[in-house]
């Protein structure tokens, strides 16, 4: 089974986007589509124990009113793309610890002034 995020239906962006994993008894692929970037109002990204296996896609570099961000617990992994946090300003609360991540921390994160909590 391979579950995706696709395209958002809706004409109104979602100020909240939290997924839940669901209970199956079988290994799950999930994969994080550069559509996430078209949620560009977004607020709140939680995605926890979602069990996602990949890298994480440029296009959340649109996702520029982002103040809180929890990517707990899953199987994101390669270098962590810089790219995305140039326009994340608002950014206050970036979690991401538990996941695959390779490579050094971006000095970006530096550039982030309202960063308050992050957590590796």
């Amino acid at each position: 089974m391979h579950i995706q995020i696709l395209k958002p239906r809706c004409t109104s962006n979602p100020l909240l986007l939290d997924l839940q994993a669901p209970t199956f008894n079988v290994p799950l692929k999930r994969t994080l589509l550069s559509e996430i970037g078209l949620f560009n109002k977004l607020v709140n990204l939680s995605l926890v124990s979602t069990n996602f296996t990949c890298g994480l896609p440029a296009e959340m570099e649109n996702l520029t009113f982002l103040r809180f961000v929890n990517l707990t617990a899953n199987f994101f992994n390669g270098t962590f793309p810089r790219k995305i946090l140039l326009t994340m300003h608002e950014l206050e609360v970036f979690d991401i610890y538990n996941n695959n991540f390779s490579g050094k921390l971006p000095w970006e994160f530096v550039r982030l002034k309202k960063l308050k909590i992050l957590t590796l």
